[in-house]
């Protein structure tokens, strides 16, 4: 017979008392059950890890796709803009006349052969302002763009059928004789000047796109693009009211009026060694629009 020790031996795991003939208290469940959990742990952590890997990548590529995304937009855009400026150029070539240096040493009467020397060395071409562009211009009228005390042609912005854009005045002071020339690269034109004496005015101003100064033509009917971008030299008799003008009133020397004709107009004078600017409204041939 089994003695009481024998019979009931306490579970010290739980707590209770262990039936005899028992070799542990459930001990043997407890182990399945236990390596079961850790089982299940296992598996439920690796699976997560696999979702958040996958998740990773996912974003990753997303990430990406958006990268190539905004990379290929920025190309797109890129792109337009060199094909739209391209498109201007072009549009500007196909409607812009176009003369060499050489041309106006013998069509514009006291030219400086240093001038046009330095005009082939920078490389230029002389834009023609083209008097299609402008209602009722014509050899007398605003294609001339006559200035005061002009003594000849030279100093006008001239017409379509005589080289213009190549003026002669006193732009730095009185009884200077000076010359300017727009200048052309082909997209864009600036205004260089020949001083005839040292001055301390820069003598290039105004770089501006050749294709902004196209406009259709003067007629209803008449759509073709017509360069309108002219220069002339002006001086205290010529000259309307600007703003801001007033303080250096009555001029001491010519200006360099640049004008895109019927539409606006900008008055340069050199005064202390800077180029001063003056807008306004270019109302010659028909009110600026």
């Amino acid at each position: 017979m089994q003695t009481a020790a024998q019979g009931n031996v306490p579970c010290l795991r739980h707590g209770r008392p262990r039936q005899a003939g028992r070799p542990s208290c459930g001990g043997r469940a407890w182990i399945l059950w236990r390596g079961w959990l850790k089982v299940v742990h296992v598996r439920l952590m690796a699976g997560m890890l696999v979702m958040v890997a996958g998740l990773a990548v996912s974003l990753r590529g997303v990430s990406g796709a958006q990268q190539a995304a905004a990379a290929g937009a920025k190309s797109a855009a890129t792109a337009g803009k060199t094909t739209g400026a391209a498109g201007k150029s072009g549009k500007a070539n196909d409607h812009v006349r176009r003369l060499e240096p050489s041309e106006l040493a013998g069509a514009v009467p006291g030219l400086p052969a240093e001038f046009v020397e330095k005009l082939n060395a920078r490389g230029c071409t002389i834009p023609q302002f083209d008097a299609g562009g402008v209602a009722g211009a014509g050899a007398d009228g605003v294609a001339n763009g006559a200035a005061s005390g002009a003594s000849d042609a030279s100093d006008a912005a001239g017409s379509a059928a005589q080289p213009n854009n190549a003026i002669r005045g006193e732009f730095a002071r009185r009884g200077q004789k000076d010359w300017a020339a727009l200048c052309s690269n082909g997209k864009t034109s600036t205004i260089v000047i020949f001083w005839g004496k040292a001055t301390a005015c820069p003598a290039s101003l105004a770089r501006l796109d050749d294709a902004h100064y196209l406009k259709a033509g003067g007629g209803k009917r008449d759509r073709t693009l017509h360069y309108s971008r002219a220069i002339r030299a002006l001086g205290e008799d010529g000259l309307d009211a600007r703003p801001g003008l007033g303080e250096l009133r009555p001029l001491k020397h010519q200006g360099i009026d640049d004008r895109f004709v019927g539409k606006s107009s900008a008055f340069f004078y050199c005064n202390e060694g800077k180029w001063r600017i003056f807008p306004a409204k270019d109302a010659a041939g028909g009110a600026a629009k």
